[in-house]
């Protein structure tokens, strides 16, 4: 091969290898809350001085131009379910804005309180709307996070991940109707919601655009 080959081939693999770096996956970290040492066991923060989350874990997406995460749809462990079963869930939240946002990962919410530097609690839900039943949130989970608690905050870099893995059970509260027996299972759209406020933190919230198929039943296995 001549020099101007090997110039070629060169320039080739640069372009290449900034390719494979533009698609690369973003790095994800992940918060599992099936585990027990993601709970503290510090309890010590009175319940008037603990975090409460500013507005409805049940919200409203933003425009792409202003929204600042974006939420994944849920990964289920199975398809179909009965009411009142446990089941667990993955829910991914990606950093699409130009900060790093601090991400809260305790269960406990005496761990954390609210005057705390950076502050921080997140909602993380699934949710669906059924003609009968109405709009439900299924199974929300609740994490709390602060500077000045070691290991409370995990780092999301701008397009960085971060997963929560989770446990929870397939019960219904508020139906605006009940299903008549003969109008059981229901096929169900799921979609992920993620919420997050804080002390000194803009309050951000984000659905899911893709949705998840589950068919849910009344009759016991």
């Amino acid at each position: 091969m001549n020099l101007s080959g090997y110039c070629c081939a060169a320039a080739l693999a640069l372009v290449v290898t900034g390719l494979e770096q533009q698609t690369a996956r973003p790095r994800e970290q992940v918060i599992d809350l099936t585990t027990a040492s993601t709970i503290s066991s510090a309890g010590a923060v009175p319940e008037s001085r603990q975090l409460t989350l500013t507005g409805s874990p049940i919200v409203s997406s933003p425009s792409p131009e202003t929204r600042t995460i974006r939420v994944l749809p849920p990964q289920l462990d199975r398809a179909d379910y009965r009411i009142g079963e446990p089941f667990f869930f993955d829910v991914s939240v990606q950093n699409t804005g130009s900060e790093v946002i601090q991400f809260p990962t305790l269960l406990d919410a005496g761990s954390v309180d609210r005057q705390m530097a950076g502050a921080a609690v997140a909602a993380i839900s699934l949710s669906f709307k059924d003609e009968v039943l109405g709009l439900q949130s299924v199974s929300p989970q609740f994490l709390y996070g602060a500077r000045d608690v070691p290991g409370s905050l995990v780092s999301v870099p701008p397009q960085g991940l971060v997963k929560i893995r989770a446990q929870g059970r397939w019960l219904l509260s508020s139906a605006t109707g009940t299903p008549k027996p003969d109008q059981w299972p229901r096929s169900l759209q799921i979609q992920a919601m993620v919420a997050i406020s804080g002390n000194g933190i803009p309050s951000m919230g984000e659905t899911s655009r893709e949705t998840v198929p589950v068919v849910l039943s009344l009759s016991k296995r």
